[in-house]
């Protein structure tokens, strides 16, 4: 499928969008995942890392 210019432009911005999607999705999971890990000895876990996502 070819795409003219103004297509390809929108298809590109919208895959940026989704693969931003899919960038906070899996941060989400990796906090998740991190809450869940069972701590060592009865130590606290370690606090999940944040990761900041730029819109631009």
């Amino acid at each position: 499928v070819l795409l003219n210019g103004n297509q390809n432009r929108r298809f590109r911005v919208v895959l940026m969008q989704e693969l931003d999607l899919v960038q906070v999705n899996l941060t989400v999971l990796r906090e998740l995942m991190a809450q869940m890990k069972p701590t060592n000895e009865g130590t606290e876990a370690e606090a999940p890392r944040t990761t900041f996502i730029s819109s631009e």
